[in-house]
């Protein structure tokens, strides 16, 4: 799968499990995953290239326990499980 393809389904994934994403131009200082009044918004820094968002999603995503409940493709799985 290609970068901007994983890109876009983290991205989709992550709206899936709830989170509100909000793609802002943060210069490299944040990102991540936090809440909100109780709803879980996923910043996504859009100074970053592609593959260091692809790693910043996931991240935020690793360690999820509603991963486990929902299919996610093999390579996109694999990520999300480094490190977790």
């Amino acid at each position: 799968m290609r970068t901007l393809e994983l890109l876009d389904y983290l991205i989709e994934l992550a709206r899936r499990l709830g989170y509100e994403i909000r793609e802002e131009w943060l210069e490299g200082m944040a990102g991540g995953a936090c809440q909100i009044k109780g709803q879980k918004v996923l910043f996504v820094d859009q100074s970053l290239p592609p593959t260091d968002r692809v790693e910043q999603i996931a991240r935020a995503l690793r360690g999820s326990e509603e991963l486990a409940k929902i299919y996610v493709l093999p390579e996109a799985r694999a990520m999300l499980e480094e490190a977790a």
